[in-house]
C-alpha cells in the first residue's frame, strides 16, 4: 500500500475530446493500487465549493468514448486567489487528498502551481487543442480536433458552390500554429498561415494565391490560425478589394467550437489512457511539479519548468512536408 493519501482529479479550462478517457485511466489505475480518487466538479471552483466525490471504476464505465468532460470544467482565471487557495487546501485535507492530477491547457497548468506552493503534490496532463504546451509532442484532444476540422473542410470542398472559390478557414491557435499546420497537411490545403509567421506583405501573399489558381486549380484552400496577423477578416477584405486583379472569389469560415466537440478519436482515447495512468504512477512515486508528455512515441514526464516556462516550437519538418506536398 502506497504512503500516498487520496488523489483528486480535475479538468480545468475549455474542454475537448479525450479528457474522459484520461479520468477513467486515473480512477482505474489508482484503484489497482488501492488508492481512492476524488473527482472535482467544475474545475478549480470545485475545490473551493467542496464539490468533490469519490469516483469508482463503475463511475467511469462507458465514459472513454464520450465527448467533453463528465465532471464539468471551467476556466481558472480569478478563481484561486490567495484566500480561496487556503479554502481549497483545507477541503483537500478533510478528504486526505495529498495528490492532484490536473488536466488542462497552459493557463490551467500554470495555475496548478499554487497548489504546489501549498505543499500539495501535483501532476499535469496537457489537454488543449491550442497545442501550445512545450515539452510534449502533442496535447490531448488535438487529434480529435484535426479530424473534426478535416470533416468540415471535406464538406466545404464538396459543396456545389465550391468551384472557382478561394476558401479561408480559421482554426484554433492563439499563439501556436500547430493545429493549423496539422490540419493543412491532412486536408490538402494550399496555404497555412500561423501566428509564428505573420504576413509582412499582403500583396505578395495575394499574388501567390493567384498563381495557384493559374495552375489550373478551381479551389484554393487556406487554413489560418486564430492568432495569425493581420487576421482572417483583414485578409478577406484585402482579397475582395483586389478581386479585379486576381480573379479570386473569396469565402471565409470560422469553425469555432465545432473543433472541440464529438467523440474522441481512437488516438486520443489511447493517449488519454496512457497519460492518465502515468500521472497516477508519478504521484505514487512521490513526484510533483511534473507534466506527463508524449515524446517520440513514448510516455514520459517532464518538469513543469520544461513544459510551462518554454515556448512551444513547431517541428520545422512539418512545414517542410507541407510545402513539399502542396505543389
Amino acid at each position: 500500500m502506497s504512503k500516498l493519501g487520496n488523489i483528486a482529479v480535475v479538468s480545468s479550462g475549455t474542454d475537448n475530446s479525450g479528457i474522459n478517457g484520461a479520468i477513467r485511466a486515473v480512477v482505474r489505475t489508482a484503484a489497482s493500487k488501492g488508492v481512492k480518487v476524488f473527482g472535482v466538479r467544475w474545475g478549480y471552483r470545485g475545490f473551493i465549493d467542496n464539490q468533490m466525490s469519490i469516483l469508482t471504476s463503475r463511475d467511469v464505465s462507458g465514459k472513454i468514448g464520450k465527448a467533453g468532460c463528465f465532471l464539468g470544467t471551467a476556466k481558472p482565471h480569478k478563481v484561486l486567489t490567495d484566500e480561496s487557495i487556503q479554502v481549497a487546501i483545507k477541503n483537500c485535507k478533510k478528504q486526505n487528498i495529498t495528490g492532484i492530477i490536473v488536466i488542462g491547457g497552459l493557463g490551467s497548468l500554470q495555475t496548478s502551481r499554487k497548489f504546489i506552493e501549498q505543499g500539495m503534490n501535483v501532476i499535469g496532463i496537457p489537454s488543449t487543442i491550442q497545442d501550445d504546451i512545450a515539452g510534449t509532442d502533442i496535447s490531448l484532444g488535438v487529434d480529435s480536433a484535426v479530424n473534426n476540422i478535416v470533416k468540415c473542410i471535406d464538406k466545404i470542398r464538396g459543396s456545389s458552390s465550391s468551384r472557382d472559390r478561394t476558401f479561408l478557414v480559421e482554426v484554433e491557435g492563439r499563439e501556436c500554429g500547430s493545429l493549423a499546420i496539422r490540419s493543412a497537411l491532412v486536408s490538402g490545403a494550399d496555404f497555412c498561415l500561423i501566428p509564428e509567421r505573420p504576413a509582412k506583405d499582403m500583396t505578395k501573399l495575394t499574388r501567390r494565391m493567384a498563381e495557384f489558381s493559374l495552375k489550373g486549380k478551381n479551389q484554393c484552400l487556406t487554413i489560418l490560425s486564430t492568432g495569425w496577423k493581420p487576421g482572417i477578416d483583414e485578409l478577406t477584405q484585402f482579397l475582395q478589394e483586389h478581386q479585379h486583379e486576381t480573379d479570386l472569389y473569396v469565402r471565409n469560415t470560422v469553425l469555432g467550437y465545432v473543433q472541440r466537440g464529438g467523440a474522441p478519436t481512437g488516438y486520443d482515447r489511447i493517449l488519454g489512457t496512457h497519460m492518465g495512468s502515468r500521472a497516477v504512477t508519478e504521484l505514487i512515486e512521490g513526484k510533483s511539479g511534473r507534466m506527463v508528455a508524449l515524446k517520440g512515441n513514448k510516455i514520459e514526464s517532464v518538469p513543469y519548468e520544461e513544459a510551462l516556462d518554454q515556448k512551444k516550437v513547431i517541428d520545422p519538418a512539418l512545414f517542410t512536408l507541407f510545402k513539399t506536398t502542396r505543389v
